[in-house]
């Protein structure tokens, strides 16, 4: 039986990407061509794949393709102002190892006709290739099938012949190909990654000359893999979420009862005309339901922030108000209303301030800036709402500065104000841009972080609104983004370099045991510090809740402006509460601005890595799931016990960055053993026979205590990406006096073998 490798082509997607109304920046004023992962759109309709008239034709809404013994032509929906249509003509060409000097460039196209399994169209070609297409709603999933690792050495290329009217410069792309029509995208085509049987992973990389295309993967990956090879990607698929128009500030947040989202944006209508909408959304982008008109009144409704109540299964939706009140100027007030998760129906609004100062009869109070703090847990059905409280109250004169208000859902949705917590942060009334973490975590304890220039002000306040620490204050920094478990949290924020650009660095912080006690200050590192580039608008959410409480993973969404007002890219990473960058910076979409991202812990789901980066355009809110660390890679028990070593296991996945992995083991006759690892680059040596055991011939060996026959050994998993795909195999040996000698070392028995492969 031939083995089989399966060549993913990078999310190897034929997208139709989004028709930017801004004019991009021109790859060639960036001097060499710039990267560029496209993500697919998700749209309202499925696709379908059918044979009509003898052709197979897949159809979606804003894109079809037809397959022929030609090859593929896919062509992207442009509307009634296009005067023509641009399709793209794809022909597979050739495959080989090498510089690709010796493959064809005559666009023989495929050899047979295509033929159709459910919702994948493949060809045969000669010398035991498959090329397949996997209709999705996104668009197609390209990959190739070797029937067998392919002769020579070198790189692995597969050659395609493109034709369109689209075009992009000819050079080497590492994580995706734009087509364009003059200035606007129009077609992406996701980066080459290839991932073995075990979970190994390599990215490759795509070479173009203005004709065809090379899908390259290194010769080491090729050479050394196991095969088949799948497909693991990062992120999902971007959603496109809600009409377009001018829309600004999108927000998110997460329901673990019903397992989905509420995004909310605000939409320009006229220039004093704004309203807040919202749309519940599925992981993978799936619409549920028609639009939530969380304010369409005709007034001015702008900024809105939302946070998910786990026991009402409900969201909360803050935003500003600017009533335009003649006479007395703007005023500036903070509004609430609550969502059912299930449904989108919505209670009342709230006027949060004028609440608190019902007893001055006719007094309208400013109040503005607001976000809120929701509850993952079900001890309560309240949500803590910040804003900027710029005068004292007529009643409360010494409520002004940062402010927090307690708020309370009742189970028919109606929100109602405990006027009686009404809780001050800060006096400074030039304070600004307060931001509270997306929940108060399981510890119930949330952090407020504000700007009071040139300095970033941070407190801890916990969800019955009782302060739990001092102030603590560092500069000069700005932008604030906040979240964490109730104990440890990151910061993320903007700090000017000495190119007088800004960066994102991130910065750890326990709450103190004192509530008179300042922030315990964890350390800061860089996370986006490029010297010649504008890096700015953090937002930040802990993605990961790990057993160990002092261990936290967070997810970032930033944008990085290449020196140009018009261009404000969406990128997304992980990093760690150490702090510690985790992995790359993935590009959610190119010419946005303004993410917001959160988690499924912050909507009350416990043990998962999941979560939502929420951007805007400036015409259209766009919405993508992303994993904190994945699956991992493959762990596979190879077997090798004997005697009374125990049984091995591994907890958690082998991913980069996972900090709380470790090895279990349990059921071992012994008080004292050794854990012994082989580092080698792929494990290749025979694994050695003594006697009744099997055991491994180790890089090194650790003495590893044992109790009552168990032991758990931490082996923090690194972030560094030069290890993923790394391949390491694990055993214990144990001293069992008393028992037949099992190795040839002596009375020694032996776990099982773990074999363990770095992933992500």
């Amino acid at each position: 039986m031939m083995n089989t490798i399966y060549l993913p082509l990078a999310a190897a997607l034929l997208l139709p990407h989004a028709l930017d109304a801004q004019s991009p920046q021109d790859f060639a004023s960036q001097g060499a061509p710039q990267a560029t992962t496209m993500q697919a759109q998700a749209w309202l309709q499925s696709a379908t794949v059918q044979r009509v008239d003898g052709e197979l034709w897949a159809v979606q809404a804003d894109w079809k393709a037809s397959f022929t013994t030609e090859g593929v032509t896919f062509t992207p929906v442009l509307g009634a102002d296009a005067p023509v249509s641009l399709p793209v003509r794809f022909s597979f060409v050739d495959a080989g190892r090498g510089s690709g000097d010796g493959l064809a460039r005559e666009g023989k196209g495929p050899a047979t006709d295509p033929t159709l399994d459910d919702k994948t169209v493949s060809y045969r070609h000669g010398d035991g290739i498959r090329e397949l297409y996997e209709v999705r709603d996104e668009g197609l999933k390209h990959s190739v099938v070797f029937a067998e690792r392919p002769e020579g050495s070198g790189d692995l290329r597969v050659r395609v012949a493109l034709e369109s009217d689209l075009a992009a410069p000819a050079g080497t792309y590492t994580d995706g190909l734009v087509l364009r029509d003059g200035a606007r995208d129009v077609v992406g085509i996701g980066a080459v990654v290839g991932i073995d049987a075990r979970g190994r992973q390599r990215s490759g990389w795509l070479e173009f000359d203005g004709s065809y295309l090379d899908l390259v993967l290194p010769a080491a990956f090729v050479d050394s893999a196991s095969y088949p090879l799948t497909l693991d990607p990062l992120i999902g698929s971007l959603a496109q979420i809600g009409p377009s128009g001018s829309v600004w500030y999108p927000d998110v947040a997460y329901d673990v009862t019903n397992d989905l989202y509420l995004v909310v944006w605000e939409r320009t209508t006229a220039v004093l005309d704004r309203d807040v909408l919202g749309q519940r959304i599925r992981a993978d982008g799936t619409p549920v339901g028609n639009p939530v008109l969380i304010d369409t009144n005709g007034n001015d409704d702008y900024a809105p922030r939302v946070a998910s109540v786990n026991v009402r299964d409900a969201f909360y939706v803050v935003w500003e108000f600017d009533n335009h009140y003649s006479g007395s100027g703007p005023s500036r007030e903070v509004w609430g209303r609550a969502v059912r998760a299930v449904d989108g129906v919505m209670g009342s609004k709230l006027n949060i301030q004028d609440a608190i100062n019902s007893p001055v009869v006719g007094m309208d109070e400013e109040g503005f800036q607001p976000d809120v703090c929701g509850e993952r847990t079900t001890a309560d059905d309240e949500c803590l709402v910040v804003y900027i409280q710029p005068e004292p109250l007529p009643t409360l004169p010494e409520k002004k500065g940062v402010v927090s208000q307690e708020v309370t859902i009742a189970a028919n949705l109606d929100s109602n104000l405990i006027t009686s917590r009404l809780t001050q942060l800060s006096s400074d009334v030039s304070a600004r841009n307060p931001r509270i973490s997306n929940s108060g975590g399981s510890g119930r304890v949330a952090v407020v972080a504000w700007e009071a220039s040139p300095l970033i002000v941070l407190r801890a306040i916990s969800m019955n609104s009782a302060l739990r620490s001092a102030n603590f204050a560092f500069g000069a920094a700005s932008r604030p983004s906040i979240d964490g478990n109730g104990t440890d949290f990151l910061l993320a924020y903007q700090r000017p370099n000495s190119s007088n650009d800004d960066d994102i660095w991130i910065r750890g912080f326990t709450v103190p045991s004192s509530a008179s006690s300042s922030m315990l200050d964890n350390g800061a590192a860089p996370y986006d510090a490029d010297p010649n580039q504008d890096v700015e608008f953090p937002s930040l959410a802990l993605v990961q809740d790990g057993p160990s409480p002092s261990v936290q993973y967070y997810a970032i969404g930033h944008n990085r402006v290449f020196n140009n007002p018009a261009r404000a890219d969406s990128y997304i990473g992980r990093v760690t509460g150490s702090p510690q960058v985790c992995g790359p910076r993935d590009l959610v979409k190119t010419f946005s601005s303004f993410s917001n991202v959160t988690s499924t812990y912050a909507g009350g789901r416990d043990n998962d890595d999941r979560g939502m980066v929420v951007i805007h355009d400036g015409f259209r809110v766009w919405a993508q799931g992303f994993e904190a660390f994945g699956n991992g890679g493959p762990i596979v028990n190879i077997g090798g016990g004997c005697g009374q070593g125990g049984t091995l296991t591994a907890e958690g996945p082998m991913a980069l960055g996972n900090r709380d992995w470790g090895l279990r083991l349990t059921g071992a006759a012994s008080t004292m053993s050794i854990l012994a690892v082989d580092l080698s680059l792929a494990p290749s040596a025979p694994i050695f026979p003594c006697n009744a055991c099997r055991a491994l011939l180790p890089t090194f060996t650790v003495d590893v205590p044992l109790a009552n026959g168990q032991a758990f050994v931490p082996i923090p998993v690194t972030c560094d990406p030069n290890w993923l795909g790394r391949t390491l195999r694990w055993q214990f040996w144990t001293l069992t006096p008393g028992t037949p000698p099992t190795c040839y070392w002596g009375r020694v028995s032996c776990s099982n073998i773990l074999e363990t492969t770095h992933g992500r």
